[in-house]
């Protein structure tokens, strides 16, 4: 049987993953009247690859693993446009790996500032995160590597970021 269908095969189960999927942002299902269902049952769900932790400690539905399980490509127009190099970085429409070297790092990085965040517009760290984690979970290394290279520009306290 396949994990995701063995992973949905539990009614407590579905209805932990439905609340998930209908939130608006991660969610803590440690908290509050649910705790015990969710200590239950968040790790198959995590297992079959349907949830995964958010970097403030909740946790968020993946919004891709129906397309990855039947192992079709999400629909991504993005894609169409990226320059060869930056294309064999990407499986699934998802970034696989931070390029080491300079020159290409930076062309992905200029390729994310350009298709993630709009001009004039200011974000949150949160809002930041959330851009760079549609294409890969490392969201803090890629924040750092957008303002150091100076992609994105940061308010003095950290809490702003803005295209630069």
């Amino acid at each position: 049987m396949h994990p995701l269908m063995a992973a949905l095969g539990d009614p407590d189960r579905v209805r932990l993953y439905a609340q998930l999927v209908l939130a608006e942002g991660p969610t803590h299902p440690f908290r509050g009247e649910h705790a015990e269902l969710a200590r239950k049952h968040l790790g198959p769900l995590i297992q079959a690859g349907l949830v995964r932790p958010h970097e403030d400690g909740g946790f968020v539905a993946r919004a891709d693993a129906f397309q990855e399980a039947l192992g079709t490509e999400p629909v991504d127009r993005e894609a169409d446009c990226l320059p060869p190099q930056l294309q064999r970085l990407f499986s699934r429409g998802r970034l696989t790996a931070i390029p080491v070297r300079t020159a290409l790092r930076r062309e992905l990085l200029e390729y994310l500032a350009e298709s993630r965040f709009e001009p004039g517009r200011s974000y949150s760290e949160a809002e930041v995160n959330e851009a760079i984690q549609q294409v890969h979970d490392d969201s803090a290394a890629l924040r750092r590597y957008l303002v150091i290279d100076g992609l994105l520009s940061r308010t003095r306290d950290g809490s702003g970021y803005q295209l630069a």
